[in-house]
């Protein structure tokens, strides 16, 4: 695995842990260049909405 891999690798693990809206969004848009900063807020609204009501 390539070093820019395994930095992906943990950005993804962080995301999927984070509960910060803003590292959210950020980690979204650096893993997913294409996606626009709105894509990344709805997405991760969802998400977190999701998470705090289990």
């Amino acid at each position: 695995m390539t070093k820019e891999s395994e930095a992906n690798m943990a950005k993804f693990d962080r995301l999927m842990e984070t509960t910060d809206r803003e590292e959210s969004i950020r980690l979204a848009m650096e893993l997913f260049p294409g996606m626009t900063q709105r894509e990344a807020e709805r997405i991760t609204d969802e998400a977190l909405a999701g998470y705090r009501e289990t």
